[in-house]
């Protein structure tokens, strides 16, 4: 990738998606860091990644760019490793660009959740591959600057950053990958539906997440189908993306079907 000059809304895409990574890294070392750890759900890859998978290839080299500065900016703000701040912008935003270059080696990059073959490649790559080769890294730094193990640094960097990918990256993609990835989502006369099928999907999980008394982690997943019967992609993505940030919002918290689990807060999350 080389680096040229953009024109006013290439460079308005590139601050858009800085800003949304700046936001999600920050909420993810906030909420999700605990045990002195590494951020357990890190999903402000997921912008970067969709827009080095569908914005042209002239503003790839800009992207990666703001968004390693976004990470610093993110650690330098909230997280205790300041000091560490480049090298966890380097794993970050490496392991985008890791995961977009294997994608299009293997052949995942064009329209990544439309077949089963496309998922499975981005699963592999994005929800795995890459974080085990960029977890590493981080993985030492802590066992150097605080003597925690490492394989412990090393798998929670994989999970974490791997579901990141998997729940944030079709969000992502809707936001800026065009009205491909939105399909009926994007069609005349849906609000209604919209706002029937969110409602159904955020009150089901609420009432889920709200009680510990009862294991009811399986009825979010009826409106996530009806979700994905009717708007497909779009459905699904944002379906997922739903569920996941309001358990991690009350399993933090000390609510949910998760406290039934006797386990530390990092393995709750």
């Amino acid at each position: 990738m080389y680096a040229v000059s953009l024109n006013r809304n290439g460079l308005g895409i590139v601050l858009g998606v800085a800003i949304a990574y700046f936001l999600f890294a920050a909420a993810a070392i906030a909420f999700t860091r605990l045990s002195a750890n590494v951020a357990l759900l890190w999903i402000a890859n997921a912008p970067l990644l969709a827009a080095l998978l569908s914005r042209p290839a002239a503003e790839r080299p800009w992207h990666v760019i703001a968004c390693f500065g976004a990470s610093i900016a993110a650690t330098l703000s909230i997280s205790p490793y300041g000091v560490l701040s480049p090298l966890f912008a380097f794993a970050n935003a490496g392991e985008a660009l890791i995961a977009f270059l294997l994608l299009r080696r293997f052949g995942g990059r064009e329209k990544p959740f439309e077949s089963l073959r496309a998922l499975a490649i981005f699963s592999g790559v994005a929800g795995f591959a890459a974080p085990f080769v960029t977890g590493a890294l981080p993985a030492i730094a802590l066992w150097a600057f605080q003597d925690t193990p490492p394989l412990i640094i090393w798998s929670n960097w994989i999970v974490g950053h791997g579901l990141g990918a998997l729940i944030g990256t079709p969000v992502a993609l809707l936001a800026i990958g065009g009205a491909a990835y939105r399909e009926r989502f994007a069609r005349p006369r849906e609000a209604l539906r919209i706002l029937w099928v969110g409602t159904l999907l955020l009150g089901v999980t609420a009432m889920c997440f709200v009680q510990h008394g009862l294991p009811l982690l399986f009825l979010p997943i009826l409106p996530l189908i009806v979700a994905t019967m009717i708007f497909r992609l779009a459905g699904a993505a944002l379906g997922v993306f739903a569920i996941a940030m309001i358990g991690v919002g009350f399993t933090v918290n000390g609510h949910g079907p998760i406290q039934l689990i006797a386990a530390s807060e990092a393995f709750h999350l």
